[in-house]
């Protein structure tokens, strides 16, 4: 599966590359997409480019266990992790 949150216009030129639910985000949560298409389960990797405005997003589509590779800040530095929290949500578990 690939999934890319991105504007509407590039819609089209993502399904043609091949993603399989291009979601706009200001129409859609991509984590709502995440979770519907894998049946609860999340992801079991997600790249995060992004940075500030959807690591936590980002996160929260990971399954029990997944990994998220954060390594952009287009939307500015991400706020610090708080592990304990991803814990509490089973990431860490």
């Amino acid at each position: 599966m690939w999934l890319a949150p991105f504007p509407r216009p590039k819609k089209p030129r993502l399904r043609a590359a091949g993603c399989n639910h291009p979601v706009v985000r200001s129409e859609r949560s991509f984590v709502d997409v995440v979770r519907k298409v894998t049946d609860g389960e999340g992801c079991a990797v997600v790249y995060e480019a992004i940075g500030k405005d959807t690591l936590q997003d980002s996160l929260d589509c990971l399954r029990l266990m997944g990994v998220c590779a954060a390594y952009g800040h287009v939307s500015g530095p991400p706020d610090p992790v708080v592990f304990r929290i991803l814990a509490a949500e089973g990431c860490c578990s």
